[in-house]
Order: C-alpha cells, then sequence, then structure tokens
C-alpha cells in the first residue's frame, strides 16, 4: 500500500513538474516585432468632403506609444507648403503636419487631413478627359521604435475628385482683322458675387479676368457654397467692337463631368461702348450686377430670364471678405469643344 502511495505521488509530481515546464517554454518563445502600415493602399473622396481620415496601423497592438513619421507629395497642394507662386490649397493637415502616433496597446493612428472646397475647376491633367482626380500621397518615413516593422504597404494615396457644382461660361466675339483699318476686338471679364439673397451682397465670390482678346471666361460655383444668392457681372473691359454680342452658359458639373447640352440654360446679349469699364482694384465698386440665381441646399435653381444693360458700364461692387481667385483658363475655347473634351453625348 505504501509503496503504490509513493507512486502515486511520484506521477503527481512529473505531472505537476510537466506543467511548469510548457509554461515556461511559452514565456521564453522569440519576440514577434508588430508591423506596421497603412489600412489602405489607396482611397478616393470628393472635395466636398470635409475632414477624412488616413489611418496607420499595427497588426498587434504594443505595450509603448510609438511616434511614426511621414511624408507628404502628389499633385495636390499642401497648405503649409503653398507660397504665392502656387495655386491655392487644396488640403490642410488637421492633426501634426508630418508625425501620427498610435498609443500603448492601441493598433491605429488617424491622419487628418481637411479637403478644401473652392471655387476652382481642378483637373490633374487637362490633357486627358473626363477630370482626373488630383491625388495626395503619402509614405511613412520613420518609426522611433525598432521593435515596430514598417512593412512593404507603407504608402497610401488619397484621390481627390472635382465637387460637384455650376460652370458659367462667358463668350463673345472673336477678333475680326479683315479690315486692317477697322480691327474689331473685345476683352471680357466674369465676376461672380455671392450673399444671402439677391440684393444683399457680401462680395466677390469668384470670378475669371483674362487678359485677352480671346473667349471664354469660366468660373466655378460649388453646390457646397454657403451662399443662397449669386450675382454675375459680365464686364466689357476693353475693345473696338461696338456693339459686342455675347452669350452665358450656366452647365451644371455632376460626378466628374459637364451636364448634357439639353440641360445647358444659355443667354445672349449685346453690349455698345458705353458699357466698356477698364477697372482696377480701386474702381471695381463702379461694376454692377446684370444677372441672378439663387440655391437651395445643394441645388442651383434656373438664373433669372434676362440680362440687364446697364445704360453704361457692366462690373460690380467689392468687399474684403472674400479672396478674389482668378481662373486659370485651359484649352478649349468655345462651349462645344469643352462638351466634346468630357464626352458629354
Amino acid at each position: 500500500m505504501k509503496n503504490k502511495l509513493l507512486l502515486l505521488l511520484s506521477l503527481s509530481t512529473v505531472i505537476v513538474t510537466g506543467v511548469g515546464l510548457s509554461s515556461c517554454k511559452d514565456d521564453d518563445e522569440p519576440f514577434v516585432k508588430p508591423k506596421l502600415s497603412f489600412e489602405k493602399a489607396t482611397q478616393t473622396v470628393n472635395e466636398a468632403d470635409g475632414t477624412i481620415e488616413v489611418k496607420v496601423i499595427l497588426d498587434k497592438a504594443y505595450s509603448e506609444d510609438i511616434s511614426i513619421d511621414f511624408e507628404l507629395s502628389g499633385s495636390a497642394q499642401d497648405e503649409e507648403t503653398a507660397t504665392n507662386s502656387t495655386p491655392a490649397a487644396d488640403y490642410r493637415i488637421e492633426s501634426d503636419h508630418d508625425e501620427v502616433e498610435i498609443k500603448a496597446g492601441e493598433t491605429e493612428g488617424i491622419i487628418e487631413i481637411l479637403i478644401g472646397s473652392d471655387t476652382r475647376l481642378e483637373d490633374a491633367d487637362v490633357n486627358t478627359d473626363p477630370f482626373d482626380p488630383e491625388t495626395i500621397e503619402i509614405k511613412i518615413t520613420d518609426v522611433d521604435n525598432e521593435n515596430i516593422e514598417i512593412t512593404r504597404d507603407d504608402e497610401t494615396e488619397v484621390l481627390i475628385e472635382q465637387e460637384d457644382g455650376l460652370i458659367v461660361y462667358l463668350g463673345w466675339e472673336s477678333p475680326d482683322n479683315t479690315d486692317p483699318n477697322n480691327i474689331k476686338q473685345a476683352d471680357m471679364d466674369l465676376l461672380v458675387r455671392a450673399g444671402a439673397n439677391t440684393t444683399t451682397w457680401e462680395g466677390i465670390l469668384t470670378g475669371s479676368a483674362q487678359t485677352s482678346y480671346q473667349s471664354p471666361e469660366i468660373a466655378f460655383i460649388p453646390s457646397a457654397s454657403q451662399y443662397a444668392a449669386y450675382g454675375f457681372s459680365y464686364v466689357y473691359y476693353d475693345g473696338t467692337y461696338d456693339p459686342l454680342d455675347f452669350a452665358v452658359s450656366f452647365i451644371d458639373f455632376k460626378d466628374g463631368a459637364l451636364e448634357d447640352e439639353s440641360g445647358v440654360e444659355s443667354f445672349e446679349a449685346t453690349y455698345t461702348a458705353a458699357n466698356k469699364n477698364k477697372w482696377t482694384n480701386e474702381t471695381i465698386a463702379s461694376t454692377q450686377v446684370v444677372q441672378t440665381l439663387e440655391k437651395s441646399g445643394t441645388t442651383f435653381g434656373s438664373p433669372s430670364e434676362n440680362i440687364t444693360i446697364p445704360p453704361t458700364g457692366s462690373r460690380i461692387g467689392s468687399s474684403d471678405k472674400f479672396a478674389f481667385s482668378w481662373v486659370k483658363r485651359e484649352p478649349p475655347h468655345d462651349l462645344n469643344a469643352i462638351l466634346r473634351r468630357l464626352r458629354v453625348k
């Protein structure tokens, strides 16, 4: 009996010891570095989306805070690196500009990016159609802990699609040089005011004022614009046409393309030499609103039925509340060519 009892005790000792040995073996397994990457290789956003998130992730949590450095590139303009010689910024990093953190015990860090809604029609490549998204490219460059492994998924691309809105197109007669003693030409400008209603303007929202005798001038109003009313000035800046025939078209821009020609609202009018107004920044207040448009939510209504022809002048008032954004014009220079370029059927 005594021998049996000793045998049982011995077996129990072996079992307990075995369990202990097994636990010790688990604790001694080699450390595997958490792997760091972007959550997505690419994501598509809209210019009107506001603040978006780009996530860096670990495949498993780590016991300490880690700091990750990144760099920015791409065709979209970063606000922090914008200069007077570059276009207005397309986005701003809301979090730290070149660093993101993942807290201890967590598996993701967030780069917050504010996408700018603006009055520019932007195209990453004007030689292709339809409009190409602009890009923000982000690359992980370093991590402050040697126990973290940066994977091959260390780059991501944000594609920014052009937001919906309304294109305003001002076109006029081409230069006529058939008679060298009577050369006819004209230079027009397009100014757009905004406000709470069609009698209360807060200032100039946007416009196009190229020094050229070739049409057109083109402006863009985003659907996300906060203003409920818009006033338009079609300015006879300089020239020899008398009278001068011109036309204005309002074209919906949606999902990266123009609406078809049946949805285009067009208006024609004629100025005389009395309507010329060679304005400057000091005399811009002498310009006049000659057509208006209202908006409800993100939907634009129809423009006022007629273009008002002022007895003299043709321009509009100004305000410091708006930064006047002149729109760079790209070819083609007529409405039908624009429609063809964007493959509108």
